[in-house]
């Protein structure tokens, strides 16, 4: 049986969600461990996804401080001042870094 990533498990995950069916006729149907399901719903619930790209969050107030964290681990604080196309230019620079 070959490994699965975290992203294919997240795959998965998503499609037992919106199957309806429970984790043992679900697993039964994949091919899969119920054990095994189980544990991966368990580490992407503690771990969030790292999204490539920028994700609109909405409004911030003035004078807040915002954290990016990079997919390289590289986290930036950011005054909220800053103008949408600054910081998707500034993160776009980060990221070859």
């Amino acid at each position: 049986m070959a490994r699965r990533s975290e992203t294919q498990w997240r795959e998965i995950l998503d499609r037992q969600r919106e199957s309806g069916l429970t984790d043992k006729v679900f697993a039964q149907s994949e091919g899969i461990g119920v054990a095994s399901l189980r544990n991966w719903r368990q580490r992407v619930r503690r771990k969030p996804e790292i999204l490539s790209g920028l994700v609109e969050v909405g409004s911030v107030s003035s004078g807040t401080t915002v954290q990016v964290r990079l997919a390289n681990g590289l986290v930036v604080e950011i005054r909220s001042h800053w103008k949408n196309a600054d910081l998707a230019d500034l993160v776009s620079r980060l990221r070859i870094l």
